[in-house]
């Protein structure tokens, strides 16, 4: 700490408090509190730095919100005081109160109108106390100064809204430090956490809050990893993941030279064409594209016949697709992908994937499920850019009551109506053109599907 010399302060001497005890006074920076007494010993108080020179020290009035009462009776008297909210000192302006009979409470400043108010029982949130009261019917039976509890004076705004166990809230940079909340700390004795279930956190008396946070666990040995089944997380070992005991999985990325690739994809066309193309990308090798011509030309790629039948645990597909030339009215063409009827031009009687149909549905994705050639269709906001890959993700859910389709990793919506519940042929990919001669086409690079049973084999 540091003694400001007298300069052109006469008599008084300054000791800062929050400075830097290396400099002095007169190079203290602007802000520094400093606690102010009288060489002569007649005074003190409190100083503000406002400047960047020795003289710019500016008092601090001890009489804010001074609160009295003049008496006899119920009003009580406020002087004028300074608040600090948000980064600004904001002048309260002096005023009078009529407290109310026979009740205790507060007198305080409200951060949020900036008025002296007062309440009975305890303090409001973000409310700075001057004086608490005791009256009967008729007078103030006591007055007493609270300031000193007011730790929390530089009220710093209005803070982000939480909402209990809903999604994730982004938080607002604040002048100052506060929270609207506070998480969970046990204190007592230990959470019970149990295994293959999701356990929230229990309110315990060292941290009061208004909502408890999730934590995921599962009882696993050191040579097993945690797995999610589509409703729990349970322990598994990683070789498991991977055994067709367990699951099975489609894994293609058009390397091997010809359409037919690793999983001997099966074409189907009317005068279209599917050709494996030269990579155009460094992050897209492999692709496939899909040609026709003519009003009335398709062509489709699938696998097999009769190959799922949903239910039997959580099942996800996924693939990049791209279309370098959009449909127009003159040059029309449907395409559909996913998981459906397999090598077929006509749309799925049973299945749940993707489709582009301008003539129907503008340049928008289609996100589609079939039950015996009854359909449910959803048309998501997000618009088709041509010459843009796309990554199309479907996940069904283990007991195939839900389908919930993504792109580009952003989830569009779940479907809980007309999921199949008969056999589906596998995946597929078809464009069909419905008008003009000239030709149109679509690429896809690789394929993935992965389904863990709910009952291995």
């Amino acid at each position: 700490m540091a003694i400001v010399g007298r300069l052109t302060l006469d008599t008084i001497a300054i000791l800062e408090v929050d400075a830097d005890p290396s400099i002095d006074g007169a190079r203290a920076f602007p802000g520094s509190l400093a606690l102010q007494f009288d060489l002569l010993g007649t005074s003190s108080g409190f100083w503000l730095k406002t400047g960047i020179t020795d003289t710019n020290w500016t008092p601090i009035a001890t009489t804010d919100f001074l609160v009295t009462h003049p008496g006899p009776g119920l009003e009580i008297n406020y002087t004028t005081g300074d608040f600090w909210v948000g980064g600004t000192l904001t002048n309260v302006a002096a005023g009078t109160l009529i407290l109310p009979p026979t009740n205790s409470g507060y007198v305080y400043v409200d951060a949020t109108s900036l008025t002296v108010q007062f309440t009975i029982g305890s303090l409001p949130a973000f409310a700075m106390p001057l004086a608490s009261f005791v009256t009967n019917a008729v007078n103030v039976l006591s007055l007493n100064n609270v300031k000193e509890l007011a730790n929390h004076v530089r009220i710093v705004g209005t803070p982000v809204t939480l909402t209990p166990d809903a999604a994730n809230n982004t938080g607002t940079a604040l002048s100052d430090s506060a929270s609207d909340h506070v998480h969970n700390i046990p204190t007592a004795a230990a959470a019970t956490i149990s295994s293959n279930a999701n356990t929230q956190g229990a309110a315990a008396t060292f941290a009061r809050s208004n909502h408890t946070h999730q934590i995921t666990t599962v009882a696993a040995l050191s040579t097993q990893i945690p797995q999610y089944d589509g409703t729990n997380w349970i322990a598994t070992y990683p070789e498991s993941l991977i055994s067709l005991r367990n699951g099975t999985q489609l894994l293609e990325d058009w390397i091997a030279g010809a359409v037919a690739g690793n999983l001997n994809w099966v074409t189907t066309a009317s005068s279209g064409t599917a050709n494996l193309i030269a990579a155009t990308s460094n992050s897209h090798p492999g692709v496939v594209q899909l040609s026709v011509s003519s009003s009335g030309n398709s062509v489709s790629l699938g696998l097999g016949t009769t190959s799922f039948i949903l239910g039997g645990g959580a099942l996800l597909y996924e693939f990049d697709v791209l279309i370098p030339t959009l449909s127009t009215s003159v040059q029309e063409f449907v395409i559909r992908m996913g998981l459906g009827g397999g090598p077929t031009s006509a749309d799925q009687n049973n299945g749940a994937y993707f489709e582009y149909n301008r003539a129907t549905t503008g340049d928008f994705w289609v996100i589609k499920t079939a039950n015996s050639a009854t359909r449910t269709a959803i048309t998501t906001t997000v618009a088709i850019v041509a010459d843009t890959w796309y990554r199309l993700t479907c996940s069904i859910n283990a007991a195939a009551t839900s389908v919930s389709f993504s792109i580009n990793g952003v989830v569009q919506t779940s479907i809980s109506t007309n999921i199949p519940t008969s056999n589906v042929d596998g995946p597929f990919f078809h464009i069909v053109k419905t008008n003009g001669g000239v030709a149109r086409v679509f690429d896809v690079d690789y394929f993935t599907l992965y389904q863990h049973f709910t009952t291995p084999r």
